[in-house]
């Protein structure tokens, strides 16, 4: 008897665990995707040779073009809902991304400056020519020619179906040569 009202009980649990992740708009398999739904700030970091460290940098400060990477925070939400309160069954890994970028534009003191720099090492020309879904944030390295002897504030703009145009102003700095 007691066999069999466990049985029953497991048999209900697991229907309302399957039942208490909604397929719209997002199956349970993607339970715990975000998108972006905003860009938050532009940060400025120093590389340093020899590994992928970065070193925050101060507003007003400079660097030289190769040793300096503009990151793009961003604010996601969770794309899956959650009916039930057991939070036990959704006790995953950090999010991943889902994020359909169309493009990308730079801009300093009203110039487009976009060509100027390349987005996680791949030119700005070779970048959006395959949609880019799944990803954060961006990183973005100055060329050579990026360079320049003033402090300026540098505007980035994305463009994507969902969010339309979203935008972030930097701080001051100098990218030098």
């Amino acid at each position: 008897m007691k066999r069999n009202l466990l049985l029953i009980l497991a048999i209900f649990g697991m229907t309302f665990i399957y039942w208490s992740c909604e397929k719209e708009p997002q199956t349970c398999n993607d339970s715990n995707a975000s998108r972006v739904i905003d860009l938050t700030s532009i940060s400025f970091y120093e590389t340093t040779t020899g590994g992928p460290i970065y070193t925050p940098l101060d507003k007003f400060d400079s660097k030289k073009w190769d040793n300096v990477v503009l990151s793009v925070g961003t604010l996601t939400e969770l794309i899956a809902k959650k009916v039930t309160t057991n939070d036990a069954v959704y006790a995953e890994l950090p999010p991943k991304c889902k994020w359909s970028l169309d493009s990308i534009r730079i801009t300093r003191s009203g110039k487009d400056i976009t060509e100027l720099f390349t987005l996680n090492g791949i030119e700005m020309s070779e970048a959006f020519r395959n949609p880019i879904t799944e990803m954060c944030g961006l990183m973005l390295y100055p060329k050579s020619q990026a360079a320049n002897d003033k402090l300026d504030l540098y505007k980035v703009e994305t463009y994507d179906q969902m969010n339309g145009k979203l935008e972030v102003v930097s701080d001051y700095f100098k990218i030098i040569k």
